[in-house]
């Protein structure tokens, strides 16, 4: 079971994917599942899972992905840190080609974390934006400050923290310090 969070990091890999190849452009992906286009959030996902303690019953994963809304129609609070991807490109893009492209995206993204989930994780970590960076992370009712390191092999966040200790975040909010 410990290969079930990657889940998340592999359904990032695959919505990147899709908008380099329909898009042509960059797209680079926050811890663990929030995908940017020049500094913009454009996507995110989130992920559910039931499990038992020797199994796991389902996993669903959820994307989001701003396509062709202008930035006067994203609610106020969030067009200074969001983006569309028609914005970005310049034009609409048509969805039934994105669509197609993220559902072949998504298999080859899931056959590679069934054969090997480490190719998934260098993947992320090849698009990433937040390792090497001081961050500040919510997580659990806590905030935590440090530098990110890196991801473990179950996909979550290494932070070395101001004083020096290591901690490893499954879950939480980042945000990057400059």
């Amino acid at each position: 079971m410990y290969k079930a969070p990657v889940i998340t990091l592999m359904g990032a890999v695959a919505v990147a994917s899709t908008i380099r190849t329909v898009c042509n452009i960059q797209p680079a992906i926050k811890w663990p599942n929030d995908i940017y286009l020049r500094g913009k959030k454009v996507s995110g996902l989130l992920t559910e899972m039931s499990a038992e303690q020797d199994r796991i019953r389902h996993i669903v994963l959820g994307i989001g992905i701003d396509v062709n809304m202008a930035i006067d129609a994203l609610p106020t609070g969030i067009r200074e840190t969001a983006t569309t991807l028609a914005v970005e490109v310049g034009h609409n893009i048509n969805r039934t080609i994105l669509l197609h492209q993220l559902f072949h995206d998504l298999e080859q993204w899931y056959q590679e974390f069934l054969i090997n989930a480490t190719g998934v994780l260098a993947e992320w970590e090849r698009l990433n934006e937040t390792i090497g960076k001081r961050i500040i992370v919510s997580s659990m009712g806590e905030k935590l400050q440090g530098l990110a390191q890196g991801i473990d092999r179950e996909g979550r966040l290494i932070i070395k923290q101001e004083d020096g200790s290591i901690r490893q975040i499954s879950a939480g909010d980042v945000e990057l310090k400059f």
